[in-house]
């Protein structure tokens, strides 16, 4: 049973969450109207960007695997377990992609990531 006081505070905590959601939806509109669009050229250089980046990882020994693991790992990311080499490189991939991602500030292209690779004992070819 339940009585005023009760009913009162769970319709406060509804009334609540209602208001809450509503300036969340105000905001993301807000922000959503200031995104430029994407053109053509920049999702050819993101995809020639996670191309190299996939080539890159499946040139890599086991041993630059273990120092690619530790600098995924230093840049707030980790390489999740896998069952065999074939997955260790895939989920190796998707932890890079992250990085790149969630980095954006520390690794605005991919020349600088290339760098900081090479900064981590890492061979870079180009």
């Amino acid at each position: 049973m339940i009585d005023y006081y009760h009913a009162g505070t769970i319709n406060g905590a509804i009334l609540g969450v209602q208001k809450a959601a509503n300036e969340q939806e105000q905001q993301s509109m807000v922000e959503l109207r200031e995104l430029e669009p994407v053109t053509q050229a920049e999702i050819a250089k993101r995809e020639a960007d996670t191309d190299w980046v996939g080539t890159f990882v499946d040139k890599l020994g086991k041993a630059d695997l273990d120092k690619l693991d530790a600098f995924i790992k230093a840049n707030g990311d980790q390489v999740a377990s896998h069952s065999d080499d074939k997955d260790r490189l895939v989920k190796t991939k998707q932890a890079m992609n992250r990085v790149r991602k969630n980095n954006k500030a520390k690794f605005p292209d991919i020349e600088t990531l290339k760098k900081e690779l090479k900064k981590a004992g890492l061979p870079i070819d180009t």
